[in-house]
């Protein structure tokens, strides 16, 4: 047995080792990644204080187990650091971390790295360091001081502060995100619960940590999420900054109405603020008629003139239900989009358009538009001119109006013009009228 738990051991802090130049190799090709630097600092830290515990056991003198010894705690020092910038890092949670924050968290264990090498001048780490046998290992036994149960408290409050915000995060009901936030979580309490059973020695093993062991499963399983869930590049947990930067406003009801979540749009557009999360949709419809219109609507598409304050507002409305997996409602959302603008664009368009009419259509010239040689458009003054209804005009050859004698002329003009070539643009010539009457014209033709 003691032969096997030997080999076991080696064994396994070597996998350990490999396991994190694994996730360091990876973790650098995705270092641009959100997370990715924080969990190739992960990766390290660990490998570190693995290399100090397997060339621990290995030593025979007390002195050389407690040069490695303290080795392997600048590692295990810094992995509790490195694992909460990861989660901060790798979900997004709240504002852009800091560096000064980043600072502010390595300071405490930079101190404890220090009080550890230099325990033989105040042995606030432990004292009576002495060599005894455990099973097939020759390992250092010691009397621990307060200074390294605080360091104990410290590092299992990051390690479970990251576990917390992986937690929250479970809460996004996307499966493929769900797989991701349970192997992150499974990766963050492996190694938390380990550690505490050999801290507190709960169990009837050699006194050999294998933490760094558990932080190597921890490594395998976050290389899987690498590999199969695409960890670092899918990113799931910026859904809620994507949402709440949106300029479309929008809004989650329950089955029963409930308002469940809302963004900053969608609070400009209709009044809300956050404190309203909870209340039914029948009691806050009365703060803007967009709400109004979503506690009567069905669900579909909805164009809304404000009837507030503020004239001259136009909203599009998108009421839709929302499905769970079996298919039954568990609520609805609905999206409001500003479209003010667009609406006033078509108006000035719509009036601008008018005015041209205006200005062609009663003007006192004759103006035509001639498409590949038929008249396609003609205003009032060109009836007048000619005597025809419109009907008789459109869709006619234009060179039909013409004088015989001058057609070849007018429609020689009128191809070398579409062709591209120099063209005489103002000419006069004779119209035939409805009645057989010559007219006298000017015409100055371009291209359109």
């Amino acid at each position: 047995m003691s032969q096997s738990y030997l080999v076991f051991y080696y064994l396994a802090m070597t996998i350990s080792l490999l396991t994190c130049l694994t996730v360091v190799v990876l973790s650098w090709k995705n270092r641009e990644a959100p997370g990715a630097r924080a969990m190739l600092g992960l990766a390290v830290a660990t490998f570190i204080w693995g290399f100090g515990f397997i060339f621990e056991a290995a030593s025979s003198s007390l002195s050389q187990q407690i040069l490695f010894n303290n080795i392997g705690y600048i590692g295990s020092m810094s992995v509790p650091v490195t694992w909460l910038l990861f989660a901060i890092l790798y979900t997004n949670a709240g504002k852009p971390f800091a560096n000064w924050k980043k600072v502010l968290l390595s300071v405490f264990p930079f101190f404890i790295i220090i009080m550890v090498w230099s325990n033989d001048a105040h042995q606030l780490m432990w004292s009576n360091e002495h060599q005894v046998a455990s099973g097939p290992f020759l390992v250092v036994a010691k009397t621990y001081g307060p200074l390294f149960w605080i360091a104990v408290v410290h590092n299992y409050t990051l390690v479970i502060s990251g576990a917390i915000i992986l937690i929250r995060q479970l809460f996004i009901g996307v499966p493929l995100y769900r797989k991701q936030a349970f192997i992150l979580l499974f990766a963050a309490c492996l190694p938390l619960v380990w550690n505490a059973i050999y801290v507190f020695d709960l169990l009837s093993l050699p006194r050999k940590d294998l933490t760094p062991v558990m932080f190597a499963i921890s490594g395998i399983a976050i290389t899987l999420g690498l590999m199969r869930f695409k960890l670092f590049k899918t990113i799931p947990f910026a859904y809620p900054i994507i949402v709440q930067q949106m300029n479309d406003g929008v809004l989650v009801f329950d089955s029963s109405d409930h308002l469940l979540e809302t963004n900053p749009a969608a609070c400009r557009m209709t009044g809300l603020d956050n404190s309203m999360v909870g209340h039914e949709l029948k009691d806050i419809c009365h703060l803007s008629p967009l709400l109004e219109c979503l506690a009567i609507a069905d669900f579909g598409h909805l164009d809304l003139e404000s009837t507030s304050k503020t004239k001259g507002q136009f909203f599009d409305l998108d009421k839709q239900p929302l499905f769970d997996k079996r298919q039954q409602q568990v609520g609805w959302l609905a999206t409001i989009r500003d479209i003010s603008q667009r609406k006033q664009t078509a108006q000035e368009l719509k009036e601008r358009k008018e005015q041209y009419f205006t200005l062609v259509e009663h003007g006192n010239d004759g103006i035509a538009i001639v498409q590949h040689g038929l008249i396609i458009y003609a205003n009032s003054k060109i009836k007048e001119m000619s005597g025809y209804q419109l009907e008789e005009i459109l869709e006619k050859p234009f060179t039909q109006f013409v004088s015989p004698e001058q057609r070849k002329t007018v429609e020689k003009y009128y191809q070398k013009r579409i062709g591209g070539q120099e063209s005489a643009g103002r000419y006069e010539a004779r119209l035939i009228n409805k009645q057989g009457q010559e007219v006298y014209v000017e015409i100055s033709a371009s291209i359109i």
